[in-house]
């Protein structure tokens, strides 16, 4: 059995799963007695997101080893992917009753008890987790983006800089460190720790990059380009190097040498969304007619109101529905701390895993609007987006967002997607078709790259409540900012083919 459990880990391992569960069910045949080889197909399964066939393998493998510690802990991060964290936190908890200790067991119950919006529990297991293991860097930057969600300046950071004093020297957790700095704004603070970093562990590749990030921010001096190579030259295939040095060679009007770094990384990740919204902005610039077959904004952005589910009069009292359940999810005091959101909250997890009835009748008429625009869509084997299109997808990510006055999305692009679409469940009165301003409006084509004059937006959609909007994960898309007392209340969510 040995030989078939470690075969199947190793295609698990590359990503394998289905083959391995082919694997796992033969040698089951064999031998239906090993609860090693249910976990190994416990997890196969999660990663497939079949996560009732997951808890299945998982619970055939406790009835075999009632206090298999491995099956117990993949049990209760299903149920965590399943938005069930209740089951999750029991799953752990038998754990402990199992005199078992061990950081990502403490790290994934404070994590199962933010699910719950019990801060306080989700704080003493996180820094339980940190205390078990001080460079536990997942532990520090989930507690720490819990500090700051809650506005609570006096804590955040506070664990790094105790750590540091055991661990000085711990790379991994320096580089967090800076990353957490950074994403906070205060830039003079982390340079320092990044410069102090290189000079006394060594010109590691990460801090000379994010020593890049942020010199960039300040100007586009040749030394920036100079820490980028160098970051490049000990790590050539990472395709985020690559396209960092084409975002400088871009900013520096030097657009054929951006292209040959877009290229290269291309070679590295062909899958990668961020590569052909760089793709298309080289394109652009250089007036390349292919730019127009890449970003087709009126083929591929479609909007279009949703249907009304059974069970409401209308698509105002469905989406009224929809607004209670959500705001009831939008816990946090500020912005989250790493996305695109300025001036709002977002709600973490899979919201579309919700089992609240007026999510799921959301999920079942956002899919039958997705099927509809996929079914429509244009055939071309040579286009980075079309070629994809199977008509069968899977959603990848998501969640709400409630932007407050002055609020907007900065300009971004998706990378965990392949498609991407927004719905506008409850808006501010101001957000008005004849706006000259275009006051909370989305706005496709503009960058992040802020290139003044050279910026072009290449089409914009005033929301309205019950529009979904769908697009490409990698058209650059962001939102202007408007002023009310009352919020703006959106779905947006990342599709991938099957």
């Amino acid at each position: 059995m040995d030989a078939w459990l470690n075969w199947s880990i190793m295609l698990c391992k590359t990503k394998q799963f289905e083959l391995a569960i082919s694997k796992l069910n033969q040698a089951l045949v064999i031998n239906s007695k090993d609860h090693r080889l249910f976990n190994v197909l416990g997890n196969a399964h999660q990663q497939l997101e079949n996560y009732a066939d997951a808890i299945d393998a998982y619970n055939y493998a406790l009835r075999l080893h009632p206090d298999d510690v491995q099956a117990l802990h993949n049990k209760g991060i299903t149920f965590r992917l399943m938005n069930n964290p209740q089951q999750a936190i029991e799953c752990y908890q038998y754990i402990q009753k199992l005199n078992q200790k061990y950081p990502e067991l403490y790290f994934n119950l404070g994590c199962a008890f933010y699910d719950l919006n019990n801060k306080a529990l989700a704080q003493e297991n996180l820094k339980l987790a940190i205390s078990f293991k001080a460079d536990y860097v997942e532990a520090h930057e989930a507690l720490n983006k819990l500090h700051w969600e809650d506005g609570d300046k006096t804590s955040f950071l506070e664990s790094y800089q105790l750590a540091l004093t055991q661990m000085p020297k711990a790379s991994h957790l320096l580089f967090s460190y800076a990353a957490m700095l950074i994403m906070s704004k205060q830039d003079t603070k982390a340079q320092s720790v990044l410069e102090s970093s290189i000079s006394e562990i060594g010109r590691h590749h990460a801090f000379l990059h994010a020593l890049a990030v942020l010199k960039n921010k300040q100007s586009k001096t040749p030394e920036v380009l100079s820490l980028l190579l160098e970051a490049l030259q000990q790590q050539p295939k990472n395709t985020k190097y690559l396209i960092d040095i084409a975002n400088y060679y871009i900013c520096n009007v030097d657009y054929k040498l951006a292209m040959q770094f877009v290229e290269k990384a291309e070679q590295e990740a062909p899958l990668n969304q961020e590569i052909q919204a760089y793709k298309g902005i080289c394109w652009r610039l250089m007036q390349d007619p292919k730019e127009k077959w890449l970003n087709n904004y009126d083929t591929f952005i479609h909007a279009q109101l949703l249907d009304v589910p059974q069970g409401y009069r209308d698509l105002s009292h469905f989406m009224y529905e929809l607004k209670i359940a959500l705001l009831k999810k939008h816990g946090s005091e500020q912005q989250p701390l790493d996305q695109s959101v300025v001036g709002g909250t977002q709600t973490v997890g899979r919201l579309l895993a919700e089992p609240e009835q007026v999510i799921q009748d959301f999920k079942q008429v956002l899919e039958q609007r997705i099927l509809r625009y996929l079914e429509q869509l244009p055939e071309d084997s040579n286009h980075p987006y079309l070629k994809r299109n199977t008509k069968h997808f899977k959603f990848s990510g998501s969640w709400s967002v409630c932007l407050k006055d002055g609020g907007f999305h900065a300009n971004h692009v998706h990378p965990e997607g392949w498609l991407s679409c927004c719905t506008y469940v409850d808006l501010p009165d101001n957000i008005q078709p004849d706006d000259p301003l275009k006051s909370g409006w989305v706005k496709f084509g503009e960058t992040a790259l802020h290139l003044g004059e050279r910026e072009a937006i290449g089409k914009q959609i005033c929301p309205v409540s019950g529009l979904c909007v769908i697009f490409p994960s990698f058209f650059w898309h962001g939102t202007n900012a408007f002023t009310s007392e009352s919020s703006r209340l959106t779905i947006p969510c990342d599709i991938m083919p099957l």
